[in-house]
């Protein structure tokens, strides 16, 4: 394994503790430069984390199924931005 990705992906499991807003990772299967195992388990580690594992490599949210990520974003941002706004009113 590439020593910088090996590191890249320890930094991001001890930061992922740290974030306190909500966390929206997508994890692609057969992702070769984001590894997804290192990066389920830092997923794990978040405190608001939203872990959605897909099938693809490292470009598919790009050129692949572009459509499935951003509806899965949108999502994300609607339960977390729209609905805690007005849970805060």
């Amino acid at each position: 394994m590439n020593t910088a990705i090996a590191r890249n992906a320890r930094w991001a499991g001890r930061l992922a503790s740290r974030v306190g807003c909500p966390l929206l990772m997508l994890v692609y299967d057969h992702d070769g430069a984001a590894l997804p195992r290192p990066a389920v388990h830092a997923g794990k580690r978040g405190r608001r984390e939203e872990l959605v594992r897909l099938p693809g490599g490292h470009h598919e949210a790009f050129i692949g199924r572009h459509d499935r990520a951003v509806a899965i974003g949108l999502s994300f941002l609607r339960r977390h931005l729209l609905e805690e706004s007005h849970d805060d009113a």
